[in-house]
C-alpha cells in the first residue's frame, strides 16, 4: 500500500507526518518521542505498518517450491506458524528478507519491507515452471499494524477477541490474512 489508509486519522490526532523519499508519507511522532518509547517499554504501542508488502503463495506445490528456494525451513511449518526467511541470489547474497507465515488455509504469507512485495513476487515467479503455484501481490489490500510492549497481548485480546499465542513464531488468525504473532 503506497499510502496508509490511517494517515488522515494520524494527522487529525496531531501526529507529525513527513514526506518520504519514496511515494508514501511517514508518521514520525505524536510529539512526545520519550513518552512513546516509554509506552512501548511499559505498556503497549501500536505501529502503522500499512506500507509493508504482502505476497500470498498458494497451490499444491507451494510448500515444496518455497522450501527449495528459501534459506530457512518451510516443510515443517504448520498453519499458524512461521519464521524469518530469505531469498538469496545464486551467489548467496540476500535479495529479500521477510517474515513467512502459514495461513489457516495452507497459503504462505510473505510480509516484506515497503515496496518489496511486487519485486519478491516477480523474483519467485522466475522459478515457477510447471509447479502448481500461484503468487499474489496483496500489498494494496493489506494494512498491517504492529502491536508491541508487555501489555500488547492484553490489548490484542481486547481488540480482537483472539487469544494471543505464547510461543515465539506462533500466530493466531482472525482470517486467512489477519494474524497476531508472538
Amino acid at each position: 500500500m503506497q499510502r496508509s489508509p490511517l494517515l488522515d486519522l494520524h494527522a487529525a490526532a496531531g501526529a507529525v507526518i513527513a514526506a518520504a523519499d519514496g511515494p508514501a508519507p511517514l508518521l514520525l511522532t505524536y510529539g512526545d518521542v520519550p513518552g512513546e518509547h516509554e509506552a512501548a517499554r511499559r505498556g503497549a504501542a501500536l505501529f502503522d505498518e500499512t506500507t509493508r508488502g504482502l505476497v500470498r503463495v498458494h497451490g499444491a506445490d507451494a510448500r515444496e517450491l518455497l522450501h527449495r528456494l528459501l534459506a530457512n525451513e518451510v516443510l515443517p511449518l504448520e498453519p499458524g506458524r512461521g519464521n524469518r526467511n530469505l531469498l538469496l541470489s545464486p551467489k548467496g547474497k540476500v535479495r529479500f528478507d521477510f517474515q513467512l507465515t502459514v495461513a489457516p488455509d495452507g497459503a504462505y504469507l510473505l510480509d516484506t519491507e515497503p515496496d518489496d512485495g511486487a519485486r519478491l513476487r516477480d523474483a519467485l515467479d522466475m522459478y515457477v515452471f510447471s509447479e502448481a503455484v500461484e503468487l499474489e501481490d496483496l500489498g494494496d489490500e493489506a494494512a498491517p499494524l504492529l502491536l508491541v510492549g508487555p501489555a500488547a497481548a492484553d490489548a490484542a485480546r481486547a481488540a480482537t477477541g483472539l487469544e494471543p499465542p505464547d510461543e515465539v513464531g506462533a500466530c493466531a488468525f482472525a482470517s486467512s490474512t489477519a494474524a497476531r504473532c508472538a
